[in-house]
């Protein structure tokens, strides 16, 4: 039995070989193919594991931003990025863009996933649940 950290060792390393290649569609099928060959058990622990891998790759690869629509203090910023910094594991710096038709509020985007906590979304959402 292969123990938990080798596999995740083993998956994050094969995230950053996909990623970093320059035919990153045709490293995924080799590595694929050769994965579809592991016994069902560990196929899928090693799926999983490199699932979770690709995801956190795959946020390194654009820069997380933050979206307001008053001024955003400095401490405010640097509050944001310790928080980010936590949930994904590495040092963030948060690239910043004025957005006014937020009304109120914050929009964090980090790769395909946002938190929204904006005054825009939760009128939105109060209209939807009314």
């Amino acid at each position: 039995m292969v123990p938990e950290k080798r596999l995740h060792s083993i998956a994050r390393q094969l995230a950053d070989c996909l990623l970093a290649g320059p035919n990153p569609r045709e490293a995924l099928r080799l590595a694929l193919s050769e994965i579809a060959t592991l016994d069902k058990a560990l196929r899928l622990r090693l799926l999983c594991s490199l699932h979770r891998a690709l995801l956190r790759a795959g946020d390194g690869l654009v820069p997380p931003s933050v979206e307001y629509a008053g001024k955003l203090a400095d401490a405010d910023r640097k509050s944001l990025e310790r928080w980010l910094a936590e949930k994904l594991g590495r040092t963030v710096h948060l690239a910043q863009k004025k957005k006014s038709e937020l009304i109120g509020g914050i929009r964090l985007s980090v790769g395909d996933r946002r938190w929204e906590l904006s005054v825009r979304s939760a009128l939105a959402q109060f209209l939807a649940d009314g």
